[in-house]
């Protein structure tokens, strides 16, 4: 994992570009937009001529997906490929392992991503694994949702946006539209950051797109761009073997409410068999020492011996 996560370079807020200042005849302050450098490494290497279907896991919804869809010590996503921004590592993709399967990308913590950075990570990761479908599974706090009789947050649905451009299928696996717990996401309700991007960039190419947004009642998340501080992943989860990683990835991520959880899961491949290569990362212990990291810093813990800065 990175040992120097930091986006302070990351563009000031619009608010502290502004100026209402009548001289400047109420165009503000001029800026040029900042270029962000999105590189995946090592590069992307098809697994094979047809284009596969890609699943996205965000967040803490994303991590829970992996605890309840992989339960064994035996089966893990090995990481193929991550997606650095401006040098930082930011989303962690894993092949898929054989012809029509899907390809699965986590991004343990999309709200840390700046605002202007998210078109353009969408437009690469999409851009270099060219998928047939996109399928994005993020969260909403049902509090904030608006609509005329709102439901009590242990009540919420989970909530879809679709679109199928014409002359094209979904995947089998997108079984939402009859689903009687399926609610489409409806205006003025608006959807931002990584998941929208990611969308709107699957909508721009043509494939199939379903973002699929889970309610979570335990928290408002923080603003998309919310740069954190240095945070610490102690010694013995740098080096986690992959049944330890399963245990305190069911520990540490949200419970999946049964009402949803099977068919969210549904849109993930079978897991690999057997260990995961010498040296390799996979999905599972990426998201454990993520979840800890972030948790360890709502509490404002320091370095110990033996820790590591990501």
């Amino acid at each position: 994992m990175d040992e120097t996560w930091s986006w302070a370079q990351a563009r000031a807020p619009r608010h502290a570009l502004e100026s209402d200042d009548e001289e400047d005849d109420g165009m503000g302050a001029r800026t040029t937009p900042r270029v962000v450098d999105v590189t995946l490494r090592p590069a992307w290497t098809p697994s094979s001529a047809a284009a596969p279907p890609l699943v996205v896991l965000l967040g803490d919804v994303g991590a829970a997906a992996l605890a309840m869809h992989a339960p064994h010590a035996n089966q893990f996503y090995a990481v193929a490929s991550t997606v650095e921004i401006d040098g930082h590592a930011a989303a962690y993709v894993a092949a898929p392992s054989s012809t029509g399967e899907a390809a699965v990308a986590l991004v343990p913590r999309p709200e840390w991503l700046p605002m202007d950075a998210c078109a353009p990570f969408a437009e690469a990761l999409l851009g270099a694994l060219a998928p047939s479908s996109v399928a994005v599974v993020h969260s909403y706090v049902p509090s904030t949702y608006i609509e005329e009789a709102p439901a009590p947050a242990a009540d919420a649905p989970l909530r879809f946006l679709a679109q199928v451009p014409a002359g094209e299928r979904a995947p089998e696996s997108w079984s939402v539209a009859p689903h009687a717990g399926y609610v489409p996401w409806a205006v003025p309700n608006t959807v931002t950051g990584v998941p929208a991007a990611l969308f709107a960039e699957a909508m721009h190419r043509r494939v199939p797109a379903l973002l699929l947004l889970a309610p979570d009642a335990r928290h408002v998340p923080p603003p998309a761009g919310w740069t954190p501080q240095r945070l610490v992943v102690p010694y013995e989860m740098q080096h986690m073997d992959e049944r330890e990683a399963h245990v305190r990835l069911a520990h540490l991520a949200p419970a999946l409410s049964p009402r949803w959880a099977r068919d969210v899961c549904a849109l993930l491949p079978p897991s690999s068999q057997g260990a995961a290569p010498s040296g390799q990362d996979t999905l599972h212990r990426v998201a454990t020492q993520y979840l800890y990291a972030a948790q360890s810093h709502a509490h404002a813990g320091h370095v110990g011996d033996g820790g590591m800065y990501i």
